[in-house]
């Protein structure tokens, strides 16, 4: 049980990153200007669930304890292929989110995106050179403060300060594929993250950790949502219309949020870090923290690309890639029942 729950708050934070957060994927995926519906939430709930448990449970039945097992066990001949899409994958995410955290620090309180990407740089450094009890310590810390200060802000604006403004008529075009969509591209990086944390694991800890994952992570999209549905005209143009939600509330909420923002970064960034590094076999501290070191290093010049050239010529790419992964996920499941 313990082990399970554990899991589920890593699956969170791997997802929780500052896309999710911002507001701007769901925005994207899941609000429209007319007609918006919540099936949509529903599907990418269930497929959250869904992918979760067809990794726990192929690297639980098989024995699978490494990312390079997991992967040529599901891979078959495509292993080497599949292998190097996902580094690539998990090293283009990582300084994502070095570049996420500069341009909200620039945007917050006007520092040099540079300062902030190095700020996340340091930390993740840190938290990686620990391996597996830094990854899961963090987000046994930060996954529910996320999750409070989430529900906390949208809650608040729609009790208190809300003029509904949308309708749940029908079902707009596109809604279920944009959903796929949107958990295809969430999801590539876990199996590298779930399979080398799943020691020990239960049947029923693997069902905890899909089902409260998953739960929470819909219950969060719908959240936000139903949210940015209400405030949808005043939204629907900003870069990260969380933030601007909480600045309407006033200083102490934007800098609330802006904390909020900072977390879903760091676990995001330090799960596709461990990804990466689970990869190469670091077994010491001194190995971890030589790898964590390199890896960041090399990473940095990237950031500096800038977050929205990065997420507008990433993220798209990475979104069709990761249908046919998912869809992969499934056709082994019914393979090998």
């Amino acid at each position: 049980m313990k082990q399970g729950l554990s899991l589920a708050f890593v699956y969170i934070g791997l997802v929780i990153g500052a896309g999710f957060a911002s507001g701007r994927e769901i925005m994207e995926f899941f609000n429209f200007p007319s007609l918006t519906d919540h099936r949509g939430v529903v599907l990418a709930t269930c497929l959250l669930i869904a992918v979760c448990y067809l990794i726990l449970r192929r690297a639980y039945r098989w024995n699978l304890f490494d990312c390079d097992s997991y992967l040529s066990s599901v891979a078959g001949r495509f292993f080497p292929y599949m292998k190097y899409f996902l580094l690539f994958y998990l090293f283009c995410g990582f300084f994502t989110m070095l570049a996420g955290c500069g341009a909200l620090l620039n945007q917050s309180y006007l520092l040099p995106d540079f300062l902030g990407s190095l700020f996340l740089l340091l930390f993740c450094f840190v938290v990686l050179s620990f391996d597996l009890k830094g990854i899961v310590a963090l987000n046994a810390v930060l996954v529910p403060c996320m999750v409070i200060g989430i529900l906390w802000l949208c809650v608040d604006a729609m009790l208190f300060d809300s003029v509904p403004v949308f309708s749940l008529r029908g079902i707009t075009k596109g809604t279920f594929a944009s959903a796929i969509c949107y958990v295809s591209y969430n999801t590539i990086s876990a199996a590298p993250v779930l399979v080398p944390l799943q020691t020990r694991i239960t049947p029923k800890g693997i069902r905890v950790a899909s089902i409260l994952g998953g739960a929470v992570l819909g219950l969060l999209i719908f959240v936000i949502w139903l949210c940015q549905s209400v405030y949808f005209e005043i939204l629907k143009d900003t870069q990260i219309p969380l933030l601007k939600l909480a600045a309407l509330s006033g200083k102490t909420q934007k800098n609330l949020y802006t904390a909020i923002l900072l977390m879903a970064i760091c676990t995001t960034a330090v799960s596709q870090g461990f990804g990466f590094l689970s990869h190469f076999k670091l077994t010491t501290l001194k190995q971890r923290a030589k790898g964590a070191a390199i890896f960041c290093l090399v990473s940095f010049p990237f950031s500096l690309l800038g977050f929205r050239s990065l997420v507008a010529n990433l993220y798209s790419f990475f979104g069709i890639c990761g249908i046919f992964w998912m869809i992969w996920l499934f056709v082994d499941f019914f393979r090998n029942p």
